[in-house]
């Protein structure tokens, strides 16, 4: 019954209670309340109730004595976690840990069940001032480097890891940069599955794409200040408590929350630029006879068993810069091109060459990059895949990504999906212009190189992207037939508005009566231009629904007079609304101010969201108004030499 009444009043946070019923229980705080065995003493810490476990601490001392570090090692929960182990897993906790660790030392070497000391679980739970605490003491038990390195790592019969991939493990990466910094013997030790904490960061994408949006770097420097991760006076890094000093300042949750990301983003890029700099164990594993055993990818790998660790210790994964390449984090990859760009030519014959990878996923960050390295490309260009697939015939396949799903417990070991997130016309048109740089790119005898399947690219290329083609025919006809109609409606009220012009007009002579007002020449030049533009939009939809739908046609033809005529139909949509919104100010110029601001109010309106709605419509705009005036100075080169109409537009600078 004392057992519930001390849980009771533990929840209650009734300190002076749960003292005195525990001083009159023989377990003492050592009493256990719950199935897992967790004493009072441990669930006072989970509630983060310091104080009291502070006062249970001096009570049990008191009353056990010389037994009472003993006591304080011998009482373990279900999971084998003493009360080290427990006070570990949060900051708040640390007066208590500095405590039990004066009355009982040895806590700090202590495992558990599954072989974890404390400062293990500061890491798993990213608690970095536990750890910077629990780390100065074990420096202290263990000066020696060599030593110290067995209380950082973790070893049974299933897994090995250390305290470095504890914190990618759970995308503690302040923490991480902390640990790299600081004990930097961890940065090439590696796991169970024979990665280093580098492998680790190359599979996790999201360490890097998960700002909802991004800023540039001025504005980041004055809304949150430049981050940074300082060394203090006792040469202790700073790790998560990152200094930033800004010159704006907010107390707003939304606001922390963005901070934190942003946060979150430069370690984890600072943690990159770390890893890919001191972690060479992947590059000196690399060697001729390893790629030339290589027979599978290593989706293809054979999965052993938990009980078969021993066997695990021959395999081993694709270099961090294959799995950069596979799953996205273009900043790893990028950064072991620049700072090691020889390993380009280290992937195995299984992937063909990293160009065949940046095109299979589309990375194309990392195919430019990989582009202006001269001295390898002459290489990489010629090379093939099992397949005989040269990077033309990787053009020809279905853009692939990769699922979140995991095939085996193996890291790296994701199943592969086509893409089928982006619009049928434009990924049609993606993948032409990309066929037609690639094969700019290889000489011309590797044009017609066939592959296993003794299909050319080009031939490979028509096969499996006719179904594209066909779904990007149907989406072009439907677009096309949805806005020609919107296009009619609209040119029907531009052309109605033109004849019932606001306000009357004169009985004999026939002029309006408004004609020498400014609004209304607003009116007619909008209702003018929007009549125009939808006409032809009209006109660019009719030849979109007539056209033949080849192949060449998606190349730059259909998709530029879709997005002409959809430019053209929300302009006439913006005149349209100006006009309306000219035609209500003129008529109500002779109410009271206080219903005019209104009445204005509410005849900008449309106006106004077209406009912010839209806006993103100017950079696709640019781009087919140059395209046009290319085709036209194909036509008329005289006339755009001589009067110089080429330079117009490119002298403005349209952003968004």
């Amino acid at each position: 019954m004392s057992g519930e009444a001390i849980y009771f009043a533990l929840t209650r946070m009734n300190c002076g209670k749960v003292r005195k019923l525990c001083m009159e229980h023989r377990e003492g705080p050592f009493l256990e309340l719950t199935q897992r065995r967790d004493s009072v003493l441990q669930k006072a810490l989970y509630s983060k109730q310091v104080d009291l476990v502070l006062d249970l601490l001096q009570d049990a001392r008191l009353r056990w004595l010389q037994d009472f570090h003993k006591k304080l090692g011998d009482h373990v929960n279900r999971e084998g976690n003493n009360i080290l182990h427990v006070a570990a897993t949060h900051d708040s906790c640390l007066s208590a840990a500095v405590k039990i660790l004066n009355y009982a030392g040895h806590l700090l070497t202590f495992k558990n069940d599954v072989g974890e000391t404390p400062i293990f679980l500061a890491v798993q739970y990213g608690q970095i001032n536990m750890f910077k605490y629990l780390n100065h003491q074990i420096e202290i038990i263990a000066p020696d480097p060599e030593r110290r390195l067995s209380f950082y790592k973790k070893a049974n019969r299933y897994e090995t890891y250390t305290i470095l991939h504890e914190a990618m493990y759970n995308d503690h990466f302040e923490l991480a940069l902390y640990i790299a910094r600081r004990i930097p013997d961890l940065i090439c030790e590696k796991d169970h599955n024979n990665m280093t904490a580098l492998h680790l960061l190359a599979i996790n994408p999201l360490a890097f794409s998960n700002l909802d949006w991004k800023l540039p770097d001025f504005l980041i420097r004055f809304l949150f200040g430049s981050f940074s991760f300082q060394e203090d006076s006792t040469g202790d890094t700073m790790g998560a408590a990152c200094v930033a000093k800004s010159s704006f300042s907010m107390r707003i949750p939304s606001w922390e929350n963005m901070k934190r990301k942003y946060r979150r983003h430069y370690a984890a890029l600072q943690l990159a630029y770390i890893l890919v700099l001191r972690d060479t164990s992947w590059i000196e594993a690399v060697s001729p006879d390893a790629e030339a055993a290589c027979s599978a990818d290593c989706h293809g790998i054979k999965l052993v068993k938990a009980d078969e660790y021993s066997g695990r210790e021959s395999m081993k994964p694709p270099t961090p810069l294959i799995l950069a390449t596979k799953y996205g984090c273009l900043e790893i990859a990028l950064m072991i091109i620049r700072e090691h760009p020889f390993t380009v030519e280290q992937v195995g014959p299984e992937y063909g060459s990293i160009l065949h990878l940046a095109i299979k996923y589309r990375r194309m960050e990392i195919f430019n990059a990989v582009m202006k390295l001269q001295m390898q490309i002459t290489r990489l260009v010629r090379l093939v895949d099992q397949q005989g697939n040269s990077i033309l015939h990787m053009v020809a396949l279905n853009a692939t990504q990769l699922a979140q799903v995991k095939k085996s417990y193996i890291p790296w070991d994701s199943s592969e999906l086509n893409d089928a997130t982006r619009n049928p016309a434009f990924e049609l048109q993606e993948d032409l212009l990309l066929f037609q740089r690639v094969e700019r790119t290889l000489m011309t005898h590797y044009h017609k190189t066939p592959n296993t399947d003794y299909l050319q690219a080009d031939q490979l290329f028509a096969a499996n992207k006719e179904p594209l083609r066909v779904a990007a025919q149907e989406w072009m006809k439907r677009t096309a037939e949805n806005c020609a109609v919107n296009s009619v409606l609209i040119a029907t009220i531009a052309f109605t508005a033109a004849y019932t012009v606001p306000g009357g007009t004169d009985d004999q002579s026939g002029s309006p009566l408004l004609l020498n007002h400014t609004l209304f020449v607003v009116f007619t030049v909008s209702d003018v231009l929007s009549l125009a533009s939808t006409i032809i939009a009209a006109l660019l939809f009719l030849s979109i629904l007539t056209s033949s739908f080849r192949f060449r046609d998606f190349k730059e033809s259909l998709p530029k007079r879709l997005m002409f005529g959809i430019s053209c139909l929300v302009f006439s949509l913006i005149m349209l609304t100006l006009a309306f919104a000219a035609t209500i100010t003129l008529m109500i110029r002779s109410r009271q101010r206080p219903t005019r601001i209104a009445l204005y109010a509410v005849a900008f309106l449309p106006f106004s969201v077209l406009i912010a709605t839209y806006m993103l419509f100017t950079v696709p705009l640019r781009q087919t108004v140059e395209y046009t005036i290319s085709k036209v100075k194909l036509i008329f080169p005289m006339f755009y030499v001589r009067y110089g109409v080429s330079k117009t537009w490119t002298n403005l600078n349209v952003e968004v």
